[in-house]
């Protein structure tokens, strides 16, 4: 249980010694607030919350700067020497879990990946240094801290087949829902869609059958007049539907099936789910955007015709300076036949309750890969990965991959160009010298 910050918190003996810059004391929670104060503006609020977090409804606190903290207490930051932060690196090494203070991905067994560890050493240099470049500290205790290079594991993109699939759910979800509201619109209540079942359809008639309750436990059936446009759907949907049947029983002979976990609701809030989550996925797989990113996208930033957007994200020094994001004819496609039917708002992607925010982006995206059965590298920014090296692979050079995801070409060529052995092999044959040249042996 978390402690009020200035308690001690670990058994981590306290400093005795005494302040040797000169500094008045700080102690190091004013320090770290000072500097989650002076970022504010600077960088985005997820970079923020990368360093120090607070949520007040549950009174929790987070970031990679608050695990320092809770290793050496609330001590004079003039008292922290390299041996302590050392210390705190080593025990970093030996954590048995990760995600222990992430927003929104629960926690799990296993030490940190050496990325993480990597980025808890950059936080704490980058503080120390902002602490001298501020005046508080003459020298950083964290400027000889070896930082770890990026690790070169197999690449952290969704696989193409994967990602197909998960488009195919969605496309799968879109049909369900858009049909669902497309006979609210006929007169039908949710309640009574709930309850309609295949037996009920009349396609060939344009009609469907619902039971409408008169009294208790007492219902009449109803005939409703289908449109054209919403048999059309209605008849995509039966096509695709077996896809999502539930193995319930009870659900099997339901219309709109496929109703649990993540994609229990087919409208909520005047929005349809559906036709929203296959705009948003298409919009994140072919412009190669953050979640962040795509949660901030204001309709007014849309143009179709250009086949753009613009996003706010990290990276771009916090000022709230959209950059541009492009995307393909399906994802114009889908916003298009989702904005036919959006609710009035300021937010392309809104939420039931406000705006989508990063976290709700994840939960769309981890839920759709579920529903297609694709456990492995299924988060957002797993597409992002799977953008830059596509391209790579088909020849894009780091200049125009950096444009498209709003990043250096350093950053792609140390954290994106993650090739498979496969990929290594075969770039190998095509560039090795001697193959070229007719030298290889017969």
């Amino acid at each position: 249980m978390l402690r009020t910050p200035g308690q001690p918190i670990t058994k981590h003996p306290p400093h005795s010694k005494k302040p040797m810059n000169g500094m008045r004391d700080m102690k190091l929670f004013e320090a770290i607030k000072l500097f989650d104060r002076a970022r504010m503006g600077e960088v985005s609020s997820a970079t923020r919350e990368w360093f120090f977090a607070y949520n007040e409804e549950n009174n929790h606190y987070g970031g990679r700067l608050w695990e320092l903290f809770r290793f050496v207490g609330d001590v004079d930051i003039s008292t922290i020497t390299i041996d302590d932060l050392r210390a705190w690196t080593s025990s970093l090494r030996d954590k048995d879990t990760r995600f222990t203070d992430h927003p929104y991905r629960e926690q799990q067994a296993g030490g940190l990946s050496q990325d993480s560890y990597r980025n808890f050493i950059r936080s704490a240099r980058q503080f120390f240094k902002w602490l001298v470049d501020e005046g508080h500290l003459t020298n950083s205790p964290a400027e000889r801290l070896s930082v770890p290079p990026p690790s070169h594991d197999e690449p952290k993109a969704i696989a193409i087949d994967d990602a197909m699939s998960v488009l195919t759910a969605a496309h799968w979800f879109r049909l369900r829902d858009e049909s669902y509201y497309r006979i609210l619109l006929c007169g039908a209540k949710h309640s009574e869609l709930d309850r309609l079942v295949l037996d009920n359809l009349k396609l060939d008639h344009n009609q469907a059958v619902i039971h409408r309750r008169r009294g208790t436990n007492s219902y009449r059936p109803i005939t409703l007049a289908l449109d054209r446009l919403t048999v059309d759907v209605l008849r995509r949907w039966l096509s695709v539907r077996s896809n999502l049947v539930s193995t319930s029983t009870s659900d099997s002979q339901l219309l709109f099936t496929g109703r649990q976990e993540d994609f229990r609701y087919c409208v909520r809030g005047n929005i349809v789910l559906g036709l929203r989550n296959e705009a948003l996925i298409h919009v994140l797989a072919s412009s190669a955007a953050r979640a962040g990113g795509v949660a901030s996208i204001l309709r007014s930033s849309v143009n179709l015709q250009r086949r753009t957007a613009k996003v706010i994200e990290k990276g771009r020094n916090g000022f709230q300076i959209p950059r541009i994001i492009h995307l393909d004819q399906d994802a114009c496609d889908t916003v298009a036949d989702w904005l036919a039917v959006a609710p009035p708002g300021e937010y392309l992607f809104p939420g039931v309750h406000g705006q989508l925010t990063t976290s709700g982006v994840y939960q769309i995206v981890t839920g759709l890969a579920t529903a297609a059965q694709v456990s492995e590298n299924a988060n957002p920014h797993a597409w992002r990965h799977a953008w830059s090296l596509e391209a790579l692979r088909a020849g894009a050079d780091f200049v125009t991959v950096a444009k498209v995801l709003g990043n250096k070409p350093e950053t792609v060529m140390l954290n994106y160009a993650r090739w498979t052995d496969r990929d290594i092999r075969e770039r190998y044959d095509q560039f090795n010298w001697k193959n070229k040249n007719g030298h290889s042996r017969e």
